[in-house]
Order: C-alpha cells, then sequence, then structure tokens
C-alpha cells in the first residue's frame, strides 16, 4: 500500500514538472523564422548576414525615397551661393518665404517654390520679384 503511495506521489510530481508542449511556431526559431517572414513580406534575404533588405519603392517623378521619413518626397534645392552680406531664402508666394533650411516645405523642388539670396532689409521686395 505505500508502495502505491510513493508511485501515485511520484507520478503525480512528474507530471506537474513536466513541461508544456512547444506552440507550432517555436519550432521555427531564429534565422529560420526570420527567413520565412522576410520572404513572405516581399524582402531579399542575405543568408551572409541573416538580414532582410526591401526594395526601394518607386516614387512619382521628380520626388525621391526619404529613408528618415519612410515615404517619397521631393528633394530640396541647393544652397544658394550668395554674397556676404546676403543669405538664401525660400518662398511658394510672394508673400510667404523664410530663410534657407533644406529640411523646410518651402525649400523643396515641387516646382513652385523657389530659393533666392537677399538680406533681411530687402528680403520681402526680393520675394515678390521672383514672381
Amino acid at each position: 500500500m505505500q508502495l502505491t503511495h510513493i508511485l501515485t506521489v511520484a507520478l503525480l510530481a512528474v507530471g506537474a514538472t513536466a513541461m508544456p508542449a512547444p506552440a507550432p511556431e517555436a519550432a521555427l526559431e531564429g534565422r529560420t523564422l526570420g527567413l520565412l517572414k522576410c520572404l513572405k513580406s516581399g524582402g531579399k534575404y542575405d543568408w551572409l548576414k541573416h538580414t532582410c533588405t526591401y526594395p526601394q519603392p518607386e516614387c512619382p517623378y521628380g520626388k525621391k525615397w526619404d529613408d528618415y521619413k519612410k515615404k517619397c518626397d521631393y528633394p530640396p534645392y541647393d544652397p544658394p551661393k550668395c554674397y556676404e552680406p546676403e543669405h538664401g531664402w525660400c518662398s511658394k508666394s510672394k508673400y510667404e518665404y523664410t530663410s534657407y533650411n533644406k529640411d523646410h516645405v518651402w525649400c523643396k523642388k515641387d516646382g513652385w517654390n523657389k530659393v533666392w539670396c537677399s538680406n533681411d532689409h530687402d528680403a520681402p521686395e526680393k520675394c515678390k520679384q521672383q514672381y
């Protein structure tokens, strides 16, 4: 009788500490899972580096892919070459202008914006002359 109790307790202890069955995806670990996810999402898998790269999306004419923003955007104008008292400006209309900053929306080559040189005092008048 004691032997049956000992065996019963031993079987219960083994059953309580047994590992649960792994999930189906757990068998596909690390590189294999990364490879499958990469190929499924349209990427190219680099076997040496074990990394996934995705092709750059095509942008409409005039726009370029911006990796930082993760979208197509117009490239900025080059900074204007100005003589010493003047500095660069960007404008989108006769009355809307700002000092040159390549990240500003008005300094992008979208076909409407302009980049020009002027000193601070003459900027409003020079902006009107651009349009």
